[in-house]
């Protein structure tokens, strides 16, 4: 028997693929058989209604190729059809988990931005696009994203957004987050009187005397080991 395979030509993460078989010849029954890379096999039995159908959910979280053939039984027995190889797509966009910038922005210091993403196969890269009302910048984040930038002084506003990109050219921009600028103290007026000295075991005095303290609601020291 003559075998016209109509079936689909790419198979996309997530979407159903479609298998379309046209045969000649008194045949009773079409199977399709399929794995994806070297997996195991699946044998569907398919439908007829003019030409033998069936179709598959592809999972969305691999890009192995989806491997098939057909098989029909006709009078003398089973025939086969040759094997059939198609490209698996990665159509789904990465998304958005969770923004860990710093809360609060202030003049003449360091802000840093941290996010967290994810993506059915995987995040290829993030870019934060960020503003203080002098103009847009567009920078790569690194590492597990983050990125840090100097806040200028005279600005009220850092407006940012995160843009999400994986491998096969999918994509997710975030709404915009809105922090303020805080004028804040030069780094000249504050004297550090903390300990010189850290002993295991026993607590480190933070300490500091800061120039027209009164006008301060909150102060903050940032700390790590190593």
């Amino acid at each position: 028997s003559d075998f016209t395979d109509g079936s689909d030509t790419e198979a996309r993460t997530g979407e159903d693929f479609h298998f379309n078989l046209s045969v000649e010849g008194n045949v009773s029954q079409g199977n399709v058989i399929f794995w994806y890379g070297t997996g195991n096999t699946t044998n569907l039995t398919m439908s007829y209604a003019d030409r033998y159908t069936a179709s598959t959910e592809v999972p969305t979280d691999s890009l192995l190729p989806l491997n098939y053939y057909f098989a029909i039984l006709t009078d003398t027995g089973w025939a086969y059809g040759p094997q059939t190889s198609v490209d698996v797509l990665d159509t789904i966009p990465p998304y958005f988990v969770d923004d860990h910038s710093d809360s609060v922005a202030y003049a003449n210091y360091t802000f840093t931005f941290a996010m967290t993403a994810g993506d059915n196969i995987a995040v290829d890269g993030v870019s934060v696009i960020y503003t203080f009302g002098n103009g847009e910048f567009n920078e790569t984040m690194t590492g597990t994203f983050t990125h840090s930038v100097a806040v200028p002084s005279g600005s009220n506003t850092l407006v940012y957004r995160f843009f999400i990109y994986d491998a096969a050219g999918n994509w997710f921009m975030t709404d915009s987050f809105d922090i303020s600028v805080i004028e804040g103290i030069s780094y000249g007026d504050i004297l550090d009187t903390s300990d010189t000295n850290a002993q295991t075991g026993e607590f480190f005095n933070f300490q500091a005397s800061i120039a027209h303290g009164s006008l301060l609601t909150q102060v903050h020291v940032v700390y790590w080991f190593g």
